[in-house]
């Protein structure tokens, strides 16, 4: 009896640590979407929040549902550990690689669509300059109307 409470005990402890291991594979992920696609310190702080809120969410559902919430010192422990194992083996390398993958694939479809990218923009400013010309036109036409009412109106003609 007291073997197998042993034994899932430590079952637990590796799937807590496994837990960790993947909140810092995919906190990573985050790191690589912000290296490829850099933006400002706002929505950094943010990502970062929901990022934490989430992991805090399942990381309680899984005490809940696996341990019927008894939480210990050594589910906690078992995450901080599978974390801090990942973050020093395999994090910076796979950070460093993927965010220069990611660039370079950024890159090429880039320089792919540049190409169609100058042709929407040279036909929007051509669209553009047209409606001005079209506005500026019914502009002269709506004046020389009006001239030619109050001509009518003050009783002169044209010829």
């Amino acid at each position: 009896m007291g073997s197998s409470r042993v034994a899932a005990d430590l079952w637990l402890f590796v799937q807590m640590a496994f837990f960790g291991w993947c909140m810092g594979l995919v906190y990573d992920s985050l790191r690589i979407f912000r290296n490829t696609f850099p933006h400002s310190k706002r929505w950094v702080d943010r990502e970062d929040l929901v990022f934490w809120i989430c992991a805090g969410f399942l990381f309680f559902d899984w005490i809940v549902r696996h341990v019927e919430g008894a939480l210990r010192g050594s589910e906690i422990l078992a995450t901080v550990m599978g974390a801090a194992v990942y973050q020093y083996t395999i994090s910076s390398f796979l950070v460093k690689n993927a965010s220069y993958i990611l660039r370079l694939v950024t890159l090429a479809v880039k320089k792919l669509f540049f190409p169609a990218c100058l042709c929407i923009k040279w036909l929007k400013n051509h669209l553009k300059r047209g409606r001005i010309l079209m506005y500026s036109h019914l502009e002269k036409v709506q004046e020389e109307k009006k001239d030619r009412g109050e001509r009518k109106n003050n009783g002169e003609s044209r010829i």
